[in-house]
């Protein structure tokens, strides 16, 4: 068996060539592994004492070949075609239940006292029967399909400028525990120490990747045009006055349409921004406008 490691998600992937023996499979998943039957690997987000058991059961850990993309377009794959199965099995069932309904279809009603009328409610009866499969089936077909969007839209997600952005901040806060968890530890050499510092390398490390995919996509709206109060930023296709900017996030006024409220928008969300005088000539022309008509 062997083991991986992908910077993309921060996670650690265990193959094995066999069947885990109880022992080991009992340390695997009390580490927290969990496990893809469709893929037959373990895996978890990275820490040190997974990392070291997998070292111990693989020797070394691999860097993973294949992209977060590849990984959810091989999903997406899947879930297609498991929403594909459940459509042929619904229309199996509506036509098992279309066929045994032909025989109601003259509208004569059931003799409850005819020798025909035990029959004819046994029909009836696998008649609603085949007919609720189909729509239960019907209904796992439209859940698979939306797995299977949702999968490609996650992937697509993942390398957004926003979404790339928090993660930086929050391993910059992870950074700061790790170095103030050291700094707490008087012998450079305990475990404890030992451990604090493997993961402010491998934080690091992390670091280094997601600045350089952050600066791959570009950054951020707030890294390339100025925002300030007075100005106006765009949010979910609205505008917006700011009122007030800080270094993580914009107070802007009239949010829901209700003039004077105010909402704190985290500064990743901007889609669009204009500088104060950008913004006052705006508002003076639709004035204009206004008195216009």
């Amino acid at each position: 068996m062997y083991a991986t490691y992908s910077f993309e998600d921060d996670k650690l992937r265990l193959y094995p060539a066999f069947r885990l023996d109880t022992e080991t499979y009992a340390r695997v998943k009390r580490l927290g592994f969990r496990y893809a039957p469709t893929q037959e690997l373990f895996f978890a987000v990275w820490t040190t004492a997974r990392e070291d058991l997998l070292i111990e059961l693989c020797g070394a850990i691999e860097t993973d070949g294949t992209t977060l993309a590849e990984r959810a377009a091989a999903k997406q794959a899947r879930m297609a075609g498991y929403a594909d199965h459940a459509a042929q099995r619904a229309q199996d069932h509506a036509a098992r239940s279309n066929a045994i309904a032909e025989r109601f279809w003259g509208g004569q009603p059931i003799l409850l006292d005819h020798y025909s009328a035990k029959r004819a409610l046994a029909d009836q009866e696998r008649m609603w029967s085949a007919m609720g499969r189909a729509v239960a089936e019907s209904d796992r077909a439209e859940y698979w399909r939306e797995r299977a969007h949702y999968a490609l839209a996650h992937a697509a997600r993942h390398d957004a400028a926003p979404v790339i952005y928090r993660r930086i901040e929050k391993l910059e806060k992870d950074a700061r525990q790790y170095e103030r968890a050291l700094g707490q530890v008087t012998d450079p050499e305990a475990p404890a120490a030992r451990r604090y510092l493997r993961g402010l390398e491998h934080n690091h490390l992390r670091l280094v990747y997601e600045r350089e995919l952050y600066a791959a996509v570009g950054g951020i709206v707030a890294d390339k045009l100025p925002i300030e109060k007075g100005g106006a930023v765009k949010f979910l296709d609205t505008w917006y006055e700011v009122v007030r900017v800080n270094p993580k996030s914009v107070t802007i006024t009239g949010w829901l349409g209700v003039r004077g409220f105010e909402y704190r928008l985290p500064i990743e969300e901007v889609a669009q921004a204009v500088s104060r005088e950008q913004w006052q000539t705006v508002q003076a022309k639709l004035a204009g406008d206004h008195e216009t008509l």
